[in-house]
């Protein structure tokens, strides 16, 4: 009965919330405890029994379990559509949320990886059933991010190779040449001073961004001074931040910087930012 709660269908993928599925389970638990009254059967001893079943991936006449079934759920169809592109994690909502497609979801994700639906499957599963999940859900993991960390492995010696370009190529060699020792390096998975990417996507509109850096300084000034004064911050507080954000540039050293802002400006700017990233931090 408990297993059939969940109203899980194999063939459209369908399941129920688990927070709908503890309400059913707690209220079924209610009504059953009631015939205690009547009957001498200790209710709590069975639920006890096979609530403990429950948290196991098969139950002892080897069926499959709610904890088998969410598992199988969360890693095939949750997971899968994280990894086709058509759901990610939002971190200020912690939980996953649906992106916008063209073949919308047959679930909305955050229903199912809120705080909330979380504390109710692991108060269904229990500790066992938990940690089945975990160990099922780390080997999907780690079987995809193996993937990632395999050139070193196979072609150290063109890797190496790939590295040494990137390393060294001269301030003065000619852009095109550049962008393509950049673009191999990338699919390396080496970081890059350019992205190969962005200058591709930016090349279809290269005509209404030319010349025009000279309105950065402006554009700067006015969305961070329209938005701080929104979110009601400190803009100067902000715009000192913002300097240290210079540190991060592999173009900018401090003689160009010196050309344009007295050094004194520029270190009292990184002492403020220094100084409340500490008091932050501690």
């Amino acid at each position: 009965s408990i297993v059939g709660m969940t109203m899980y269908n194999q063939a459209t993928q369908e399941i129920a919330k688990p927070s709908e599925l503890l309400t059913s389970v707690r209220a079924y638990m209610t009504v059953l405890q009631s015939i205690e009254n009547y009957v001498t059967i200790d209710i709590t001893r069975v639920f006890n029994n096979v609530l403990l079943q429950q948290t196991q991936h098969l139950d002892s006449h080897g069926e499959p379990t709610i904890t088998s079934l969410y598992t199988n759920w969360y890693l095939e169809t949750l997971l899968r559509q994280v990894s086709n592109g058509h759901i990610a994690y939002f971190p200020a909502m912690k939980a996953f949320v649906n992106l916008p497609t063209e073949n919308e979801l047959t679930f909305n994700a955050e229903e199912y990886s809120d705080i909330s639906e979380m504390r109710s499957l692991s108060e269904l599963l229990g500790p066992y059933g938990m940690k089945f999940l975990s160990e099922s859900l780390m080997w999907h993991i780690s079987s995809q991010v193996a993937e990632l960390k395999v050139l070193s492995c196979h072609i150290p010696f063109l890797v190496s190779s790939v590295e040494d370009f990137k390393d060294h190529i001269p301030r003065e060699t000619d852009m095109k040449v550049a962008m393509n020792v950049y673009e191999l390096s990338s699919a390396a998975g080496l970081p890059c001073e350019i992205d190969p990417a962005l200058v591709v996507a930016l090349s279809s509109q290269k005509s209404g961004h030319c010349n025009n850096i000279h309105c950065l300084a402006k554009a700067i000034n006015q969305i961070a001074a329209a938005l701080f004064t929104i979110h009601k911050g400190s803009i100067e507080d902000r715009l000192k931040e913002f300097l240290a954000i210079v540190q991060e540039s592999p173009f900018l050293t401090m003689d160009l910087l010196e050309s344009c802002f007295p050094y004194v400006l520029l270190r009292n700017a990184y002492h403020a930012v220094y100084k409340q990233s500490i008091s932050t931090s501690a």
